[in-house]
């Protein structure tokens, strides 16, 4: 690969610590960084004496940091017992295209009368290239476990710096000591507030662990998103982004360009209070979609849910740089890493990694959009097309369902005049006439000749006779695919039933790669990662919800026939793997004390996954609600109230009882994983792991706190608990409840 100096990262030994004082002398531009690394993407050590600057600037300036400088303040990211990566962006407002000199401070005082020697010198020399826009990282090597460090990046004259921040390095491999962190996922800029960064900076945790969704790519798409005056992202050059105009409503933009995505991390990081959690504690991230695209996976997107190609290897390129710009990570392609775009896809930037916390800590961080294969049932499969033939159905469910519906070839029968004027009227239709082929369902075929009873040359529909004479099988509709292009029973609420035995078809015909999640490298080194891991806990960083999500509504008399079934709400991500999943879960349950911290579905989640077919092959998870972004309920709500067919069903007023649903409340028992879920609320987790436990506490605020900046002195109030913990050398999930531990009880169904 070619090498480029201005995208690798700034290596830096740091020596003996020194105190810093007024005759301390300028650093030299020389051994600065460790040998055979160039300088970092923003991170060259220059070799311009004009370019040096005094070190010994007060570290409490009078004139404070500088936010024109550095508009987005600094991070660190991925302690590490010996190192981290810290991070910032600097533009000189009266020259935003030039390169700036800047120089890096590191010390063990908060004040920085103590700093750490580079090459003997009291600061590193670093440049912040504009071609990378501004932006800088320098690994910080040779720094002692255990231990808080305090940094700031400043101007070559020290005329403009930094705040002050912080990171703590991770204890030795032998440290018995607990480990404290917060896992935080989904963060919404779009009219929404971090108040639950605020509060959370009150916790005085070690590092944090956010799970993706950092930042989201469209401006205010409704279907998700709220827009304010004072909370809106706008983009400099919009004329570069995908333009979306629903009717009736103002147009919204998706990124697409580097400048687009660029955009996305300045507007989001140059929050306050997202500054003040960077600024206090290092950080440990993952992407899910949102990085680059809602509901993504490899280089595709999913906006037009097959309706036209969204495969645009150069936009995932654009998202690609902008966050190897933005985030502190420590990439174990080795520091001298390089983002090269135009390398082959997914190869160039791997991003999952893991960590070591002392005895009692291993933390895995996984992929799972760059690897992951399309979802199991596409968005244009044609509704009537059948997915599972009788003989297949036979086979895998042991008999002929009483839902299967009768097909027949409609290439063949009757002379292939049914596909033609199928094919002839599918822009009516809605659907894609490439799709209308092969075994196809009566009832779907009939359904759609009434629908177009008035066009010319229609047939006449297959009499029930001639139907009760064809084979029966399970078709795309009957996982509730009603339309031609649409997420509904393809990513989201698939019936259960239809859509696992087509998912284990699948799954059998492809080899497992109908589910390929993380991909084949990636599922070994993480299950290698977490079996080999000594300490106490291993914690897997997972993106998504890992556990079933059902619901149950057979037993609603109110509803049509198609919706009294058992659906799973989401088929997008590990529910639409349950083979995979499955597969995963049963190497887990073999590892003792693992446990799952995800996010992504915006709400908070405490259970233990299972195998399918052996509930006591189980492990525990604790799933984080969202920082800002609006809870699954209104997910759920604004989902049931734009799809006509759902609407129709009335599935906006169930979705205000999805709660109920989850837990089995008034249905009886759906999902036995699930012990504690609340789909209505915003917040934070935050991890202890100790000898003998694994704590969680759970934060939780009313959807309502992230609609403004609420007052420092009224957060603790906004904000509730509930507390989990599971005991080392176990796999149950035990909750506080009025003051005494109980234990989950999947099969009684309770807290016992």
């Amino acid at each position: 690969m070619q090498r480029r100096a201005f995208l690798q990262t700034t290596v830096a030994v740091a020596g003996a610590v020194l105190a810093r004082c007024g005759g301390d002398p300028k650093p030299a531009a020389t051994g600065d960084a460790a040998a055979g690394t160039d300088a970092a993407f923003g991170g060259d050590a220059s070799g311009d004496s004009k370019a040096s600057g005094d070190a010994t600037a007060d570290a409490q300036s009078a004139a404070g940091p500088d936010k024109a400088w550095f508009p987005q303040s600094l991070c660190s990211g991925d302690p590490r017992p010996d190192s981290a990566i810290v991070w910032t962006r600097a533009i000189d407002p009266n020259k935003p295209s030039a390169d700036i000199a800047l120089q890096l401070v590191v010390g063990t005082d908060k004040a920085l009368s103590e700093v750490v020697q580079f090459s003997g010198k009291p600061a590193l020399l670093i440049t912040a290239k504009a071609a990378h826009d501004g932006c800088v990282k320098v690994k910080v090597t040779g720094l002692k476990a255990a231990t808080l460090y305090w940094y700031r990046f400043e101007s070559s004259d020290g005329a403009h710096k930094t705040v002050i921040g912080r990171f703590k390095t991770a204890p030795k491999a032998d440290a018995d000591v607990p480990v404290k962190f917060a896992v935080v996922s989904c963060q919404d800029y779009n009219g929404k507030y971090y108040n639950s960064y605020a509060r959370l900076l009150k916790e005085d945790v070690d590092f944090f662990v956010h799970l993706g969704d950092y930042v989201y790519e469209t401006t205010g798409n409704p279907e998700f998103q709220n827009v304010s005056a004072d909370r809106v992202v706008q983009f400099s050059d919009p004329a570069s982004a995908i333009a979306f105009g629903p009717k009736d409503k103002p147009t919204y933009y998706a990124a697409k360009s580097l400048s687009n995505y660029r955009d996305l991390y300045k507007i989001y990081r140059g929050d306050a209070d997202m500054q003040k959690m960077h600024e206090s504690a290092a950080m440990i991230a993952v992407w899910d979609d949102h990085e680059f695209s809602d509901d993504c996976w490899q280089t595709q997107a999913t906006y037009f849910d097959g309706a036209q190609d969204e495969n645009d290897p150069g936009r995932r390129a654009n998202a690609d740089m902008a966050w190897f710009e933005y985030m502190p990570v420590d990439y174990p392609a080795g520091a001298d890493f390089e983002f090269d775009p135009k390398a082959a896809f997914p190869g160039n930037l791997r991003i999952y990694r893991d960590f070591a916390f002392g005895k009692h800590l291993h933390l895995a961080m996984t992929d799972l959009r760059r690897y992951r294969s399309d979802h199991v049932v596409p968005e244009d499969s044609l509704p009537g097309a059948v997915a599972l033939l009788q003989d297949e159905l036979q086979t895998l469910a042991g008999k002929v369902l009483d839902i299967a519906q009768p097909y027949l070839d409609i290439d063949s029968h009757d002379g292939g005049k049914y596909a033609k004027f199928f094919k002839d009227n599918a822009a009516t239709l809605k659907i894609s006439a490439a799709k209308v082929k092969g075994a196809v369902a009566v009832p779907w075929i009939n359904s759609r000749l009434k629908d177009l009873e008035k066009a010319p040359g229609v047939p006449a529909p297959i009499a029930d006779a001639d139907a009760a004479k064809l084979p029966k099988g399970l078709s795309f509709g009957q996982m509730l695919k009603f339309s031609g292009f649409g997420a509904l029973g393809a990513r989201y609420l698939v019936t259960r039933v239809p859509f696992e035995l087509y998912a284990k078809a699948q799954w059998e015909k492809t080899k497992g790669e109908s589910e390929q999640i993380m991909g084949a490298d990636q599922e070994k080194w993480f299950l290698d990662s977490m079996a080999k891991a000594a300490q106490t806990w291993k914690v897997w960083g997972n993106e998504y919800t890992l556990q079933r999500r059902e619901i149950d509504l057979s037993a609603l008399p109110s509803l049509p026939d198609a919706f009294r079934q058992r659906f799973l709400l989401s088929a997008e991500d590990w529910d639409g793997a349950p083979n995979r999943r499955d597969k995963i879960l049963a190497a887990l349950a073999k590892i003792p004390n693992t446990v799952v911290v995800s996010g992504d579905i915006h709400a908070f989640f405490a259970g233990t996954p299972m195998v399918d077919s052996d509930p006591t092959q189980k492990i525990v998870e604790f799933v984080t609600g969202a920082i800002s972004s609006g809870t699954y309920q209104t997910l759920l709500l604004r989902q049931a109230s734009s799809d006509p067919a759902l609407k129709a069903a009335g599935a906006d007023g169930l979705a205000m009882l999805a709660n109920n649903f989850l837990l089995g409340i008034g249905t009886g028992p759906v999902n036995p994983n699930l012990g504690y879920c609340h789909v209505e609320w915003n917040g934070f987790t935050v991890v202890t792991a100790a000898g003998d436990y694994l704590s969680t506490t759970f934060w939780q605020a009313e959807e309502s706190v992230a609609s403004k900046r609420q007052p420092d002195d009224k957060l603790d109030a906004l904000f509730q608990i509930a507390e989990f913990r599971t005991k080392a050398g176990g796999r149950d999930l035990e909750h506080k409840l009025k003051g005494a531990w109980k234990t989950w009880d999947p099969k009684a169904y309770d807290w016992k």
